[in-house]
Order: C-alpha cells, then sequence, then structure tokens
C-alpha cells in the first residue's frame, strides 16, 4: 500500500510542479556544505519491474566530511542490517568491508561514487557542488518546488543515458536540512529492469565521535584478518577464491523445501555440480536464477545437478519467503540452507558466486557475479565437463 502511494506521488509530482529557479540547486549544496557529519536511517525497497517480489533492506549510515580525503569526500560508513556487513570508507584511499559473522575484513580500493544505490545521497553529501556543476551532464536534469501535506519541499529529477541503459533518478529533498526524506531510482537495460526506491528518517547532523568511529575500524582490522583486493577487479578476486583442482569443501545445511539435512556427499563424484552462492536481496543473484533453472533443466538427464547455497537467508521465518521468490524465479534446482561457515570454506567474496565441481569432486570453474555473458561461459564449461568420459 505505501509503495503505491509513493509510486502516485512521484507521478504527480513530476508533472505537475512548477520549476524552481537555478537558486534552489545553490541553496541546497550550501546548506549540504554546512553540515560537517550525518547519520541516518534508510529502507530500502527494490524490485524488479514487472516481477511480484519486493526486497527490503534496512542501512544505518553515518557520513563525516572530511577536505583532505580527495577520493570520497570523507568517511563513509554503512551497516546493512539484513546480511550483515559494515561498509566504511576511510581517508586511506580505499573501501573497508567488515563480515562480523565470517571475522574478516576486507580491503577495496574505492572510485565508484555509489555506495548503496544510485539515490543514496551520500555522494551529494561528500560533494554538494556536484548539484551545480554536474547539472549539464545529465540528459534530464530538472528542479521543482512542490507541497507535501502542506509542506514545501524541493523535487529533484536526473536521466542518465548510457548505451541502452537509462537511469532515472528522483529525491525530494527538505530544504531546511537540504537532505531527501525519499528517493527512486528506475533503472531500465536489456537484461533486466528495475525501481530501488529509498525512505531516509531518523536524520541527525554533527553527532558522530569522530575518534569513535576511527577506533571501531582500528579494533576490527586487529581482531579479524584483513583481505586485500588491491586491484578490486573479478580476475583479482577470483585469484582470492578456491582454486581450480582443489577438493570442493564440505557442506552442511538442509533442503528449504522439506527441512531434511542435505547430503552433499550423496553427490560428490557422480554429478557435475553447480554450487549458486546467493540470497534473496541481491539483485544480480536473483536475475540469475531463471537462467540457472534453465540451463539445469536442459542438463540434468545426463547427470547435471545445481543446488542454490544459501548462507544468508537462513534465520527462523524465512522459509517461505525464500521459497515464494524461487517459485516465482523458476529456480527448478534445489536451495539449500546452511551458514556463513560454508561461504568461508568455498571463499564466497560476493554474490552470486558460482563454482562448477567436476565427477572428481574437484573444482573445475568459478566465476563471481552475473551477466549474460557469464550465463553463456558457465554454459560452455557445464556442456565441456558433462562431454569428459
Amino acid at each position: 500500500m505505501r509503495r503505491s502511494v509513493f509510486l502516485l506521488l512521484f507521478s504527480a509530482l513530476l508533472w505537475s510542479c512548477n520549476h524552481a529557479p537555478q537558486k534552489q540547486l545553490e541553496n541546497i549544496a550550501m546548506r549540504l556544505n554546512s553540515h560537517k557529519s550525518v547519520d541516518f536511517k534508510a529502507i530500502e525497497k527494490f524490485v524488479y519491474i514487472g516481477q511480484q517480489d519486493t526486497m527490503t533492506t534496512h542501512y544505518h549510515v553515518w557520513l563525516m566530511r572530511d577536505l583532505s580525503d580527495t577520493s570520497l569526500g570523507g568517511y563513509a560508513r554503512v551497516y546493512d542490517k539484513y546480511r550483515p556487513y559494515i561498509l566504511i570508507h576511510n581517508k586511506l584511499g580505499g573501501m573497508y568491508v567488515l563480515y562480523p559473522t565470517k571475522k574478516r575484513v576486507r580491503f577495496y580500493p574505492h572510485t565508484d561514487p555509489v555506495l548503496i544505490t544510485e539515490g543514496d545521497w551520500i555522494n551529494y553529501f561528500f560533494h554538494p557542488m556536484d548539484l551545480i556543476s554536474n547539472s549539464q551532464s545529465f540528459n534530464r536534469f530538472v528542479v521543482k518546488d512542490t507541497n507535501i501535506n502542506h509542506k514545501r519541499f524541493i523535487l529533484l529529477n536526473t536521466l542518465s543515458v548510457s548505451g541502452k541503459t537509462h537511469t532515472d533518478v528522483t529525491y525530494v529533498i527538505d530544504p531546511k536540512t537540504a537532505f531527501p526524506i525519499m528517493s527512486r531510482t528506475v533503472v531500465k537495460q536489456p537484461e533486466h529492469s528495475y525501481i530501488d526506491q529509498m525512505y531516509f528518517n531518523d536524520i541527525r547532523f554533527q553527532a558522530i565521535d569522530t575518534a569513535r568511529f576511527n577506533q571501531q575500524l582500528h579494533d576490527y582490522c586487529q581482531r579479524y584478518p584483513v583481505l586485500n583486493f588491491a586491484q578490486g577487479s573479478v580476475p583479482d578476486l577470483l585469484s582470492h577464491m578456491l582454486d581450480i583442482g582443489e577438493p570442493a569443501p564440505p557442506i552442511k545445511g538442509s533442503f528449504y523445501r522439506t527441512g531434511l539435512p542435505f547430503d552433499f556427499n550423496k553427490y560428490l563424484g557422480k554429478y557435475v555440480i553447480l554450487l549458486d552462492f546467493w540470497y534473496t536481496h541481491c539483485p544480480y543473484c536473483v536475475m540469475a536464477i531463471p537462467y540457472l533453472g534453465k540451463l539445469y533443466d536442459q542438463e540434468k538427464d545426463r547427470g547435471f545437478i545445481a543446488f542454490g547455497i544459501n548462507s544468508v537467508d537462513n534465520k527462523p521465518g524465512m522459509t517461505d519467503a525464500v521459497l515464494s521468490l524461487c517459485k516465482h524465479r523458476g529456480m527448478t534446482y534445489q536451495p539449500i540452507r546452511t551458514t556463513q561457515t560454508t561461504d568461508c570454506n568455498y571463499k564466497v567474496l560476493g554474490y552470486p558466486t558460482m563454482y562448477l565441481i567436476d565427477r572428481n569432486g574437484r573444482i573445475a570453474y568459478k566465476d563471481i557475479g552475473f551477466s549474460l555473458a557469464k550465463y553463456k561461459r558457465l554454459k560452455h564449461a557445464v556442456d565441456s565437463l558433462l562431454s569428459m568420459n
């Protein structure tokens, strides 16, 4: 109901408001620049266009401005309450991703201004003048004055087109704080299109203890080993995963559909096995499901079997949501509930992660992420393994 109301609200705002002068942008930039720090909570609602399932994620975000940081413009910390992980950017020029449940820290170089989603407002907080200087770089850039429940707001809408990808972002901004109360991102591209909405709340300015913030990062890095992905490329990530030819580690878990124990040894050495490490709030994981389901249906009679390994949606009460998504997306193979230990044993560094295991029980193929090109490579690898005697 709430989502429907806001969709109607955005449509009305985009077409019925009067254009605001350029002065509005200058005022927003000035107010943003006056805030040295901010922490806020956000609710993200992500849904693929034309699909029924909506993925909801809660975040807590802390931002501190620091002009000496030339990469992002300060410190950023994002806590994803669903997975959970803590993402921290600091002036050392990179991104630390902390996984308390996995007891490890990963360091990546950070060059992308998007930390959560296009509509997270984080980059504008650190670089408020981009609101003015970047306005000409968009295919559409509109600023409008509007009223919601007799309260004045500013609506900012941008459209960027890159190849076949269209990204439309709309913010509803409180002019007193220069911070949005909500945003809506619509991405349309050939492989998939989606709507990503964020609702901002509990916004507090100048309330962050800088010393405590930095000490927490130091404590995590001292407590857990830091894996350094200096290049941050897919080949770099693949080099830190299990090696081709290694024996497949054991997996302990249960079938989502029946609740019965999952006996991995039953399949090792008898089938070519696909392990798809995924979870419901991962857009590319969800995008991969129908393709992997089709691959499984096509090749299962040749001795191919696939399992969707899920260590994130393993909390009590999540079974129905997982099975509903699997049904809508066409997961014809078995989803498996497991723990973070399995992800650690398989050196899962991102989602989706895919491994193929040959009939000797050894790693024969590995990849991270999903695209149609990656799917074609996976399909070819499956066919090659099945063709071996």
